[in-house]
């Protein structure tokens, strides 16, 4: 793996995805981006321009030389972490969530085992809470 590579790949884990979505994200095949990754095929101004429309504040002297920090301001130009987004959503959010889309979300494996096995659990602690309440009021 190429140093552009290895910076390459450190951009992608830093934006939360995998090479494919970060693929679709810049509008390129995810076959280029596993080759630039691994030093067949050279980084170029097109993908450059996917990038920064996607992330602003990216700078490409950091991925094409290795100057700099990722972004420009790196305080203010990382992407929100899924950690991030999710711990801003209060359980009651995701409940009614999960409630309203299930029959989409039961398409994909993974969301329908999380649908069958927390959502009830998240309804049974909601429904638990409540009743505490109204015993103490």
């Amino acid at each position: 793996m190429s140093e552009i590579g290895k910076r390459f790949k450190e951009l992608i884990i830093a934006n939360d995805d995998t090479n494919k979505s970060f693929a679709s994200k810049i509008a390129v095949n995810a076959n280029y981006i596993s080759m630039m990754i691994n030093g067949r095929k050279p980084v170029s101004d097109s993908i450059l321009y996917g990038i920064k429309k996607v992330l602003p504040t990216f700078n490409e002297d950091w991925l094409m030389k290795g100057e700099g920090t990722m972004f420009i301001n790196e305080n203010d130009a990382k992407p929100e972490t899924l950690e991030d987004k999710f711990s801003a959503i209060s359980d009651d959010e995701v409940a009614l969530y999960f409630e309203e889309n299930k029959e989409r979300l039961l398409q994909n494996n993974i969301i329908k085992v999380i649908i069958e096995k927390e959502v009830s659990g998240l309804f049974v602690m909601k429904l638990k809470e409540d009743i505490k309440k109204l015993i103490n009021d």
